[in-house]
């Protein structure tokens, strides 16, 4: 019964597929998709403050590539994220960590592979995280993993000089335009609308009145 509870761990890995999300279309989701068709396997950073929809993009471009609407070169891709609660969860098993440990690295080497880290700046303050992401690092030196990445401005400015960000190309992710920023509200209207089965109005004048609130 052990030695068939082992074979299922063998299989396993620190890994879970990024959940495609049909969201608003942002123009640097052109950029992305034009970057990530020319890496082969390296890093990409989207730097931009809180709330510029960072991660929206990589979600977006996820949902694109499960519908086919991306370059010939990223139909097949797949963008995982570590499961790291799983990962920082201890183990008295060396013998299974291991394992599980060496497969995430090699489910990462694939072709088809991306590894999405949000708030990259922020996982270097855990010393096993970032023992991890060291390995990481090192596999994208030798051109065996792609990463893509996003940074607050502020963590960038402080790390930008770092041998790591040398392995990232970066793109500024700029705050949403008002046209572009109505879009994203009407969305989440509609979704909410659908989630829970209830009218809710989009109201003329919300995306003025929010920045003039500043929210």
């Amino acid at each position: 019964m052990a030695n068939n509870n082992k074979k299922v761990q063998t299989k396993a890995y620190y890994l879970t597929e990024l959940e495609p999300k049909d969201k608003v279309e942002r123009k640097e989701s052109f950029d992305v998709k034009k970057m990530m068709a020319s890496l082969s396997k390296g890093g990409m950073l989207l730097i931009g403050n809180k709330g510029t929809g960072k991660r929206s993009i990589i979600e977006k471009i996820q949902y694109d590539i499960k519908n086919g609407n991306v370059p010939n070169a990223l139909k097949g891709k797949k963008i995982y994220e570590l499961d790291l609660s799983n990962f920082l969860i201890q183990t008295d098993d060396d013998d299974e960590f291991a394992i599980k440990l060496n497969n995430t690295i090699a489910k990462l080497k694939e072709p088809d592979s991306v590894l999405f880290i949000e708030n990259v700046g922020l996982e270097f303050q855990n010393d096993i995280v970032s023992n991890l992401y060291q390995m990481i690092f090192e596999e994208m030196n030798r051109g065996r993993i792609s990463v893509i990445a996003t940074m607050t401005k502020d963590d960038y400015d402080d790390i930008n000089e770092s041998d790591v960000m040398s392995l990232f190309k970066p793109i500024e992710i700029d705050e949403p335009d008002e046209d572009t920023l109505d879009s994203i509200i009407a969305f989440q209207v509609e979704e909410r609308s659908k989630l829970y089965g209830i009218e809710v109005k989009h109201p003329e004048g919300i995306v003025e009145s929010l920045i003039s609130l500043k929210i």
